[in-house]
């Protein structure tokens, strides 16, 4: 739905890169002991389908609303460096590994996939959609703040429904839809 070539390159290229995040989480859930028929078998919690669902939206609504959804949730900041912003995510990653609420196995992965982005400029993408646009307008920027804002709060949902799910140690190896988890 991207309106031009050069915008559907940008968004190609930025997808190309996100494809392997999948089969980096694949290789940190084998490495936790999930066969890959628990994997087949495992539906995402509802906070991650409306994350997904959210940034399906954003990209439906217009290409300046998808550009500032995942402008938000890319890794990384120009203005704070790549070595600054390292250091940041792998505090991050610390304090949600702490007293065991998600071990480590399965933090890794995201932290590899956080590292990747910063290192190679993902939020630059959504920059040069932007700059696409000959002028982005007061309503256009009324939306593009909308759209970022309800991404930004189902981003914060989801993490609140993965550390309510999976508890401290005690919750499910994995969720399916159809088995709610014991209380």
């Amino acid at each position: 739905m991207a309106p031009t070539h050069r915008s559907r390159m940008i968004l190609a290229d930025l997808l190309a890169e996100e494809y392997w995040h999948g089969e980096l989480l694949r290789t940190g859930l084998l490495k936790l002991g999930l066969t890959e028929e628990d994997i087949e078998r495992a539906d995402p919690l509802a906070g991650t389908l409306a994350f997904i669902n959210c940034l399906r939206g954003a990209a439906m609504t217009g290409v300046l609303e998808y550009a500032a959804s995942f402008l938000a949730g890319e890794a990384g900041s120009e203005a704070l460096g790549h070595e600054m912003e390292a250091r940041n995510l792998a505090g991050f990653y610390e304090f949600l590994g702490r007293d065991g609420v998600i071990p480590q196995e399965a933090l890794q992965p995201f932290a590899d996939h956080d590292l990747f982005d910063v290192a190679h400029g993902h939020q630059s993408y959504a920059a040069e959609l932007i700059c696409e646009q000959p002028t982005v307008r007061g309503p256009e920027q009324s939306s593009m703040r909308r759209a970022m804002l309800m991404y930004l709060q189902t981003v914060g949902e989801r993490e609140r429904q993965l550390v309510r799910f999976y508890g401290p140690t005690e919750g499910p190896v994995y969720f399916t839809a159809d088995e709610l988890p014991a209380p």
